[in-house]
């Protein structure tokens, strides 16, 4: 299995992911949205840092559950309730806070939308990983 990540001549160089992953391997897992939720299905607080926390700690748990680890995560996509720039410190305090800055860059997607399925969730992350 190889996962090549690498930013192209030609397109700007990002903070935090990668422009292209080229994944080969034997597995291919597909990981449903985690949001910020304990296994009672409880929202963990109120403020978007704590829910993505949870939310990538979850996430986390159903890499391991696939025999996979951040490093085969080749793609995720991030949803966050009123995204703007005021936020992004609150997200990305959540991330460093749930993986221990042991998320590698990969292709990332990160998209305001106006709700999600719950009315008190702010953060939805589904992933692609490759083992």
């Amino acid at each position: 299995m190889t996962i090549e990540k690498f930013n192209p001549v030609g397109l700007h160089e990002p903070e935090g992911y990668m422009q292209v992953v080229v994944a080969t391997a034997t597995k291919r897992v597909y990981i449903a949205g985690q949001i910020g939720v304990d296994t009672d299905h409880v929202v963990v607080g109120p403020d978007l840092a704590s829910q993505t926390a949870k939310a990538f700690e979850n996430l986390g748990v159903a890499l391991e559950a696939a025999g996979a680890s951040w490093e085969h995560l080749v793609k995720w996509t991030c949803y966050v309730v009123g995204l703007d720039e005021a936020k992004l410190g609150e997200f990305f305090a959540g991330i460093e806070q749930a993986t221990d800055n042991g998320l590698v860059p990969t292709a990332a997607t990160l998209i305001g939308v106006q709700a999600l399925y719950l009315p008190d969730l702010l953060v939805e992350i589904e992933a692609i990983a490759e083992i």
